[in-house]
């Protein structure tokens, strides 16, 4: 069995420590101390408890779509905006899905995006009247 990262959390250090030494007994194990980044979340301990972020992940999508530059946005769905497959410009369906599936991914830590990324991903076929609220999706984030 292969295991590419796991996290361990408790109040009690005593516990992580013994869970530690069990894995250990059983598997190779390699620890790589307190937790910063995880998956594409980065996290940050703070005195409340800790504070999730995916800000490289969402700067490194701006990159690749090319809006890092774009002018932000106060809100990440025009409300006047109805999706629907009446448009004819088809785009391409693959980079389409992936970008709805990058924004999924997004609301871990932006729950606020969440309605926009379902309503973006029901659509069997993809059309520029789909691709152009996803970028002010990003333009919101």
């Amino acid at each position: 069995m292969y295991v590419d990262g796991i996290i361990l959390s408790s109040d009690n250090v005593q516990e992580i420590q013994e869970t530690k030494q069990h894995l250990q007994k059983t598997l190779v194990t390699k620890d790589l101390g307190p937790l910063h980044y995880f998956l594409g979340i980065e996290v940050a301990k703070i005195k409340k408890g800790v504070v999730l972020s995916q800000k490289k992940y969402v700067l490194d999508l701006l990159r690749e779509t090319g809006i890092l530059e774009a002018k932000p946005t106060s809100i990440p769905m025009d409300p006047k905006v109805h999706l629907n497959e009446k448009s004819t410009d088809l785009i391409d369906a693959r980079q389409y899905r992936a970008l709805v599936g990058k924004l999924l991914n997004v609301t871990i830590t932006r729950p606020d995006i969440s309605g926009c990324r379902k309503d973006k991903s029901v659509h069997k076929k993809a059309y520029k009247a789909h691709w152009d609220p996803a970028m002010m999706v990003l333009r919101y984030l």
